[in-house]
């Protein structure tokens, strides 16, 4: 990769296709202040350990599992999506242009149309966590800001203590993307996206 001139970035340009297709992108230098709409993609790298492959303009490029299982899940069956990746869009080689763009994350993050958070596959837990979350965000909405403990929680219409919803939520809050120490400013500029 051609290092990057001064406030440039790549946009990862992810082919349409269905699931079981290889995934094949291109990548493409623009202006972060002229670039095309673009979303951001807010994940851990996963295990180096555990790689899979992508086609990348023609060629054969390693990526980890974790980033190739929210690549296959992000693409669209019928039309491209425009994205930054900073594991695909930075040139991991050069640590002048990793130096560069790691000073412009902010701006990466706060010019993208949509931030992308991907926490991990789906597992059976999942559903019961959200729906927890989406209940927390209605006491919010009707009460305000109300402190919640455990003798308040059935007269705001959220499960009791011991319910084993409690837990489902802890477990999404120990995925490795909480633990990251971009999180807090990729995630003040965060728009939040669900399927």
């Amino acid at each position: 990769m051609k290092l990057l001139p001064p406030d440039h970035i790549r946009l990862i340009h992810i082919e349409a296709g269905p699931a079981e297709a290889p995934i094949r992108c291109k990548l493409q230098a623009t202006s972060l202040h002229n670039a095309l709409p673009y979303e951001a993609l807010s994940y851990t790298w996963g295990s180096l350990e555990q790689e899979s492959s992508i086609t990348c303009d023609g060629v054969p490029k390693r990526v980890t599992q974790n980033l190739f299982d929210a690549l296959e899940y992000l693409r669209q069956q019928e039309a491209e999506r425009i994205m930054w990746i900073d594991a695909v869009c930075i040139n991991q080689n050069s640590d002048q242009e990793r130096t560069e763009q790691v000073g412009m994350m902010k701006d990466i993050y706060q010019k993208a149309r949509h931030v992308v958070i991907w926490l991990g596959k789906e597992t059976s837990e999942d559903k019961a966590a959200f729906e927890l979350l989406n209940r927390f965000e209605n006491v919010f909405a009707e009460h305000g800001l109300v402190n919640v403990g455990p003798l308040s929680l059935p007269a705001l219409g959220l499960p009791k203590m011991l319910d084993p919803s409690w837990a489902t939520l802890v477990r999404l809050f120990q995925r490795p993307w909480f633990r990251r120490i971009w999180v807090m400013q990729e995630a003040t500029v965060c728009v939040f996206w669900t399927p």
